[in-house]
């Protein structure tokens, strides 16, 4: 079984790509159920076979304390059967925002681009 990436984003949207090896003996599961402690599931979707395994794409929602979550995939199969494995994600701290005023320093420099570009057409049409 492989989930990668393995690092999330608290509170961030990220996509999973989760390999799993066959459960049991016939076709792989129909669907994936995904589930932890923290974790927000919004979507899951298979995305293929390879061989014996079955390659699914899944969308979650960190939301738990940074550090180890526990990851808990469910494969759903036709007769109803359920196998369930468990994995590990990291969850990893938001980064803080920036206290350096972005905007207000590009709104400033395209002022000030403005008013040179004026005062510099103003002195050419004085000299001719």
């Amino acid at each position: 079984m492989d989930v990668q990436p393995r690092l999330v984003e608290q509170g961030e949207i990220v996509q999973l790509r989760v390999e799993l090896p066959q459960l049991r003996a016939g076709p792989g599961p129909e669907r994936l159920e995904v589930e932890g402690p923290g974790i927000e599931t919004l979507s899951s979707r298979l995305q293929g076979v390879k061989g014996p395994e079955t390659v699914w794409s899944v969308r979650v929602r960190a939301n738990g304390p940074p550090g180890p979550a526990l990851l808990i995939l469910r494969g759903v199969f036709a007769d109803g059967a359920t196998v369930e494995v468990d994995d590990m994600l990291t969850i990893v701290p938001a980064p803080e925002p920036s206290s350096f005023p972005w905007a207000a320093v590009v709104g400033g420099s395209l002022v000030a681009l403005a008013v040179a570009f004026l005062t510099l057409r103003l002195a050419r049409r004085r000299r001719a």
